[in-house]
């Protein structure tokens, strides 16, 4: 008896939604974003939660998330081209680009 594991019924099969949520004129929405921004949130608030019971001001932990945010994305940007340096190499005012992807997040 051989199963064939590929036949599954339609509703058993995951297909990708694709990487845009929607799109508001030249402003897309995407997957990864929403995913991205709802883990910051998530982790944030139960940051903020836990320094509460442990008699840890909650505010500094909000103060803290904007600057680890706002550093997390230059620095996200330059670990992806140091390691895609062949793609920046003969255009370099690409580096900057990031609105064009290339932004490494593992984890």
């Amino acid at each position: 008896m051989v199963l064939n594991i590929l036949r599954l019924p339609i509703g058993f099969q995951f297909t990708s939604p694709g990487p845009i949520i929607f799109q508001l004129g030249p402003l897309a929405v995407r997957w990864y974003g929403l995913l991205i921004a709802s883990a910051v949130l998530i982790g944030v608030s139960l940051s903020q939660y836990l320094a509460a019971k442990r008699r840890v001001n909650p505010d500094l932990l909000g103060d803290l998330a904007i600057w680890l945010v706002v550093g997390a994305i230059p620095c996200a940007r330059i670990y992806y081209v140091a390691f895609e340096w062949h793609q920046y190499a003969q255009r370099p005012e690409d580096i900057i680009a990031i609105w064009k992807g290339g932004i490494a997040i593992h984890g």
